[in-house]
């Protein structure tokens, strides 16, 4: 079983993940194992006929068992709004909206960090089984039991689906309980499956598919109280063993080597000492938006030190993810942690950056 996080008031718990333990419930501790022992619906990346398969299935018990996030979010310079969006359409059937925003850490200038204080638990816990959210659709969004399917409408169509498929993992979610859709929206459109149509509102999942929520009802609301320590690092962490982990960094070149700027303004580019580039595009067939075969992720990742953990991070702990289920894909054994504040906390805090073979 994983080292679960102890729930405390500050970040510093995390500065050694790998002894911090939490004695939790009977039911949280087998919430939070690596895997269930019941065989999975879909693999971790699921296709969109297999998540269609099921979704249209004729049994409202196995309709039930499938929870499908809308997980899109869009940097801010962009100005455009992912809840919007999803009212507007299209959506998958029966999705609901998952904000990395707003399920998040409160209180930090930093944006979507993963809460992990007892308080912020608590606010994700009543976030989570408050049917009246927007997005929720009359629901709560997670139930015990269930597969859930993550996918977005972005650009880039793993980004946030990875952010979230990372986010419930270290939530304690079963990791054969969570599944991206390989390609997102634009392959469930391009393969012509059923979809709620774009300008068209969602309606409640009551009556969209009142059997489900029959059967919905007698599933208990997930409710995370615990935070793997073994899928996050800080910025204590990366300041103490930079020089003994191996950093993946997924923001594109350029601002990797400190040559074009963020996006985040203010925020110099560049990188950390001894980070490894390897941008979360590498890791999608850009002709299809969908994940390289097994083999040839293997290939990218050839060039990592095997002597070393692997930490991942970004520019703001989000494409970091997709380097990370990347490597979930070619060793699914092998937990991979992010270093969640990244670029932006590391560049607005002073600490040391390369650029170019210079150092600021």
């Amino acid at each position: 079983m994983a080292f679960v996080l102890a729930l405390t008031t500050t970040r510093r718990a995390l500065t050694r993940p790998s002894t911090t333990t939490i004695a939790v419930t009977t039911a949280r501790r087998a919430m939070s194992n690596a895997s269930s022992t019941a065989t999975p619906l879909l693999p971790a990346l699921a296709t969109p006929d297999a998540v269609a398969k099921l979704l249209t299935h004729a049994d409202a018990a196995v309709r039930a068992r499938i929870c499908v996030l809308d997980t899109t979010w869009h940097m801010p310079h962009f100005k455009r709004d992912p809840l919007d969006e999803f009212h507007h359409g299209p959506r998958l059937p029966r999705a609901q909206f998952w904000d990395i925003d707003a399920l998040a850490q409160h209180g930090t200038d930093l944006p979507h960090m993963l809460p992990i204080t007892e308080s912020d638990l608590a606010k994700l816990c009543a976030q989570l089984a408050d049917p009246t959210r927007d997005g929720a659709r009359g629901q709560p969004l997670v139930r015990e039991g269930q597969h859930v399917v993550v996918y977005d409408r972005a650009v880039v169509p793993a980004r946030t689906a990875c952010r979230v498929w990372w986010t419930l993992r270290a939530l304690g979610w079963p990791v054969d309980k969570v599944s991206v859709l390989d390609g997102g929206m634009d392959a469930w459109t391009k393969a012509g499956l059923p979809a709620e149509p774009e300008g068209t509102a969602p309606v409640p999942l009551a009556e969209a598919d009142p059997e489900v929520v029959a059967v919905l009802k007698d599933m208990p609301v997930w409710q995370p109280t615990t935070v793997d320590a073994d899928l996050i690092r800080d910025l204590d962490f990366m300041k103490t063993h930079l020089d003994t982990v191996q950093v993946v960094d997924a923001r594109p070149p350029g601002r990797f080597a400190g040559r074009d700027p963020e996006p985040r303004p203010g925020l110099s580019s560049g990188h950390m000492k001894g980070a490894l580039s390897i941008p979360a595009g590498a890791m999608l067939d850009p002709a299809t938006g969908k994940f390289w075969p097994r083999e040839k992720l293997a290939e990218i990742f050839a060039t990592l030190r095997k002597d070393m953990d692997v930490v991942a991070s970004c520019g703001s702990g989000v494409t970091a993810a997709v380097v990370a289920f990347g490597m979930h894909l070619v060793d699914p054994a092998k937990k991979v942690p992010i270093y969640d504040g990244s670029w932006t906390e590391w560049a607005s805090r002073g600490m040391p950056i390369v650029k170019d073979d210079a150092t600021e």
